[in-house]
């Protein structure tokens, strides 16, 4: 208990020097060495700690789901307009970046191989969003059928 004269953090009731701690050996280590091999121990823990935390991402079981898998609402990402119209693409154009339409890890011969596929080999709108805009779809135009307005446009 902090009563008993020696305790770590014993204080004195009427301290020399009220400010300064030096009745507190804790706070005041004179011997460097000791603070060094705190600070190395300190240094390998941590270190211990970040190998573990990285092997354990790296089990089976950890892996990151591909964004098709988690069922987002079409509306509820800025970016679905992109990925369901594709990008707004200017024809390649001799200039400074000639490819940028494509991305950067697809060499020509992939490009054209893709270009040339058709759609089933590079699937822009996944199932799950193909049905939502489908629906969403059917309902606009289900309620479009009861305004006269609309259905004139």
């Amino acid at each position: 208990s902090p009563t008993n004269r020696n305790h770590p953090f014993f204080v004195p009731l009427n301290p020399n020097e009220p400010l300064l701690a030096y009745h507190m050996p804790g706070l005041y280590n004179m011997d460097p060495t000791m603070r060094e091999r705190e600070l190395r121990e300190r240094e390998l823990r941590e270190r211990e700690l970040r190998e573990r935390e990285l092997r354990e991402r790296m089990k089976p079981g950890f892996e990151v789901k591909p964004p098709e898998l988690d069922q987002l609402h079409p509306a509820a990402n800025p970016m679905e307009h992109f990925a369901r119209h594709g990008a707004l693409t200017l024809p390649p154009t001799a200039g400074p970046h000639p490819f940028a339409p494509f991305h950067h890890g697809l060499n020509p011969l992939e490009r054209d191989r893709l270009a040339l596929a058709g759609p089933q080999l590079r699937p822009e709108i996944s199932y799950p969003e193909r049905l939502a805009a489908e629906r969403i779809h059917a309902e606009r135009m289900a309620s479009l059928t009861n305004d006269p307005l609309a259905r004139l446009q």
